[in-house]
């Protein structure tokens, strides 16, 4: 008698779910992205050991570093499916500038856009060195530009504490000394409070805080990559 001999049974496709990832845009091509990095080092050294495929958070390269030439990569990136899934981030970080730089319209048109098509923008008035700042002292000092912030008595100040005293953009060793789990959430705490103190003094801007000087929320990008990172 023949045996009769079953049909094998199709083994089911295991469907991998694929991790959402982080992806930023820089201005700077040092001093953020160099702080992004050392921050990823410092506290999620797990995915800093990963390869490049494979890490949740990417900054991606690019040599655009206006507010809408940054907005408008980002928007590019989120609408390649080879990129970018669903439920990925995409941020973009920029500085204020002095008005003679970038227009309160150039700010605006980049703020929009971002908001139309689902990007982060963690922004900074005047510029990232006010991030910088508040991780050793609080100020609510406007400044005029960047070199105005630089030169500041509070920044001087606040540099010295840390044993710096000539400040170059994207020095590896001042970032590296902001590494410290304190300093950084005071930097949060501070910036939450002044944000809210700027907002107050000019409620018509509260929604476009390109308007409001001082002003940073650089830490809810952090927030974010500890979210995704964990």
């Amino acid at each position: 008698m023949k045996m009769e001999v079953g049909m094998p049974k199709r083994r089911k496709q295991s469907r991998r779910r694929v991790k959402p990832k982080i992806h930023i845009f820089c201005e700077g091509e040092k001093t953020e992205p160099n702080y992004i990095r050392e921050y990823i080092r410092e506290f999620h050294p797990a995915c800093a050991r990963l390869k490049d495929a494979e890490r949740p958070i990417t900054i991606k390269r690019t040599t655009k570093n206006t507010p809408k030439q940054l907005v408008k990569e980002a928007v590019k990136l989120t609408r390649d499916p080879a990129e970018c899934i669903k439920d990925d981030q995409v941020w973009v970080m920029y500085d204020r500038e002095a008005i003679s730089k970038y227009s309160e319209d150039d700010h605006s048109k980049a703020w929009d856009q971002a908001k139309r098509n689902n990007i982060e923008v963690a922004l900074s008035n005047v510029c990232f060195e006010y991030w910088v700042l508040l991780h050793m002292r609080e100020s609510s000092r406007p400044a005029v530009n960047c070199d105005d912030l630089i030169s500041s008595r509070d920044f001087r100040l606040a540099l010295q504490e840390i044993g710096i005293h000539d400040y170059e953009k994207g020095q590896p060793d001042i970032t590296r000394k902001l590494m410290d789990q304190q300093r950084i959430d005071q930097a949060k705490e501070r910036a939450r409070r002044i944000n809210e103190q700027s907002r107050s003094a000019s409620p018509g801007n509260k929604d476009r805080p390109y308007c409001l000087n001082p002003f940073t929320n650089v830490y809810e990008v952090l927030e974010a990559i500890d979210e995704i990172a964990s």
